[in-house]
């Protein structure tokens, strides 16, 4: 898939803990690899949140949607993305961090009512 050329884009694997970007495109993916990116909430247009790497930078675990990912090195290499302001949460839904409306409810990361079903 093309991407817009612009100084601000990058690879996934380089952005910094804790940055937040936006993915714009896709290095050299087949059909079925896109399509499990897809699955994982990793599309096009998507903010995602770097919230781990390991020391030697593999693997990454990413916030999007609400939903912690982990992704290997060379996954994260295929997706090119540009960064934006840092508002330290994923838009505010229920990420897995404790952010947005899961915070302090016993559930965090599962929604609304979810944690009172499989906490018992």
């Amino acid at each position: 898939m093309q991407n817009k050329n612009n100084e601000n884009n990058i690879y996934l694997k380089d952005v910094a803990m804790g940055d937040r970007v936006e993915i714009i495109g896709y290095a050299n993916l087949d059909k079925e690899y896109r399509q499990k990116l897809f699955s994982l909430g990793l599309i096009r247009g998507e903010s995602v949140r770097v919230t781990k790497k390991a020391p030697l930078g593999d693997p990454i675990e990413v916030c999007v949607n609400g939903s912690k990912v982990s992704l290997r090195k060379e996954e994260a290499n295929e997706l090119i993305v540009e960064r934006i302001p840092n508002r330290g949460h994923c838009r505010g839904k229920n990420c897995a961090d404790g952010h947005g409306r899961g915070n302090g409810h016993g559930h965090k990361g599962r929604g609304f009512g979810w944690g009172r079903l499989f906490n018992k």
